[in-house]
């Protein structure tokens, strides 16, 4: 019989509330908010945790809960879902127990209210799993991998395209997956397996997919070290960035997916190389995919496993594994020209796996996971926040669609009276659902190409950015104001879009578009 638990509701209520600084800023606070316990809570979050519509965070551990699975002669916890709050209080929302998969690879927010993800391991024929949950933890089980030409062994958290679909790699090669759990292999890599990823795809404003692949195995020896790769839709690879094996000075290993900043170029890092040997900084051109190097790590500050994630300020905030002024990890703050700051210190627990990219919550917070850490036994990875005196803004669920469309808004206090415009032009309609989420009716936009784009920006820096790639979206609430406690302008963040119409999709009339 299956120990499927649909909806479990247990809430483990923790907010441990320590503290570590080591930055000369105000603000700059990490606190810990949650210890793993194995038992029930799982054991060693395994992806980035996502901001749902409720505002809360989702995640997986990949083992650990109360069930345990035959993972490859390896008797381990299955894994589970958990749903945190802001404050550190976990709700264990499934319990992996094999037939469903087990060693679950973090889970995605869909378009239609739902999360999604991959299970590295078991289900029917022991090759993994996709799954699809409610915010209240209804688990629905939509395909088992089979080990053929579908591949084995999904990898890394689900991307949606703007297609609709679900894009992600096995050990085998890139799938595609439609929301009622049809899958398709679009991509197959010539040896077995290829290539090591725990990097989850990106699509990019240019309507491409690029993927970060940290390295692989061709006939037993390593090959290559670390490529960032094009793709389209179709699974065709259109280029590639390769990390050289032979001159490592601009870093190998890229384990992270990159991050397409608000000037078109992709920033992310290497856990390896680089002129002290412990991993860099990059930015690559969008068009060309050629690099500069931003930074290099050493022995006092290194293995940036997390890559980096923009925040409203314009720079990039990433995690290293190892620095010698916490003694553990450490939040670092990277300029878009290559000033590297560190800013403060992660909870110690020995040597600690700060290996997930930190979410940039729209409260104006970071929130990420711990894998762990090695020789500790009975610590299985925590949940931490750091705050740097960001004040709220507000995303999108899918940063891209069609003029008529619904956009997806993520915020804070959003109740109240709105006005909602792109560009200027009122929405054709808006609904505030929550206080945390919004949805908005794209109108018709006149740039000639029928195309809406926009490039978020702090408002204080939107009077210096071009009419033509302003903020889509801008947001207001009536009454109240910054002083008051109210905001008169919810801001914005950082997120790069387009919304069309007509045949002005991301994956026809790129130029056209691109130069609107």
């Amino acid at each position: 019989m299956r120990r499927r638990q649909a909806s479990l509701g247990l809430v483990i209520p923790v907010a441990i509330g320590l503290f570590f600084l080591t930055g000369n800023l105000p603000a700059q606070t990490v606190s810990e908010l949650h210890i793993f316990t194995s038992t029930p809570d799982g054991a060693y979050p395994s992806a980035m945790l996502v901001q749902g519509r409720d505002g809360n965070m989702y995640g997986t551990t990949e083992q650990g809960g109360a069930n345990t699975c035959n993972v490859q002669g390896y008797i381990t916890g299955c894994g589970t879902i958990f749903r945190m709050d802001t404050v550190g209080n976990v709700t264990l929302l499934h319990i992996f127990d094999g037939t469903d998969g087990s060693i679950p690879q973090g889970v995605i927010l869909a378009s239609d209210g739902y999360f999604y993800g991959a299970a590295a391991e078991n289900g029917a024929n022991g090759f993994g799993t996709l799954f699809r949950m409610s915010a209240g933890g209804a688990f629905t089980k939509l395909y088992d991998f089979t080990g053929g030409v579908d591949g084995r062994y999904p990898q890394d958290q689900l991307l949606q395209a703007s297609d609709g679909n679900f894009y992600g790699f096995t050990e085998d090669g890139m799938y595609r997956a439609t929301p009622a759990g049809t899958v398709a292999t679009i991509y197959a890599f010539t040896g077995y397996p290829v290539t090591y990823n725990k990097s989850p795809l990106i699509q990019a404003t240019d309507g491409f997919l690029y993927q970060s692949m940290a390295g692989g195995w061709c006939h037993g020896s390593i090959c290559p070290c670390g490529s960032i790769v094009k793709f389209n839709l179709q699974g065709q690879q259109l280029s590639q960035h390769d990390f050289s094996c032979f001159n490592t000075s601009s870093g190998e290993g890229p384990f992270s997916p990159v991050t397409e900043g608000t000037d078109g170029s992709f920033y992310g890092t290497c856990v390896w190389g680089g002129s002290g040997g412990r991993g860099t900084a990059f930015r690559l051109d969008a068009r060309t995919l050629g690099l500069t190097l931003l930074h290099n790590y050493d022995v006092t500050s290194e293995e940036p496993n997390t890559g980096v994630v923009q925040a409203s300020d314009g720079n990039f905030y990433g995690v290293v594994q190892l620095s010698s002024l916490a003694y553990s990890g450490e939040v670092f703050q990277l300029t878009p020209d290559g000033k590297y700051t560190e800013l403060a210190g992660l909870p110690y627990h020995g040597e600690d796996f700060p290996y997930w990219k930190l979410l940039a919550h729209t409260n104006g917070k970071f929130y990420s996971v711990i894998d762990g850490a090695e020789n500790q036994p009975g610590y299985y990875g925590s949940a931490y926040s750091f705050d740097n005196g960001f004040a709220p803004f507000i995303t999108f669920v899918q940063p891209r669609g069609r003029v008529g469309g619904t956009a997806q808004i993520l915020g804070q206090g959003l109740r109240g009276g709105w006005a909602v415009t792109f560009n200027g032009i009122p929405a054709t309609s808006f609904k505030v659902i929550s206080d945390t989420y919004m949805t908005a009716v794209v109108p018709g936009c006149d740039h000639g190409t029928g195309c809406c784009e926009y490039s978020f920006r702090p408002a204080h820096q939107q009077s210096k950015v071009p009419d033509r790639t302003r903020a889509l979206i801008e947001a207001f609430m009536s009454g109240g104001s910054e002083n008051s406690g109210g905001w008169s302008r919810i801001p914005t963040g950082l997120a790069r879009g387009r919304y069309c119409a007509g045949r002005c999709i991301w994956n026809k009339n790129i130029r056209r578009a691109s130069t609107a």
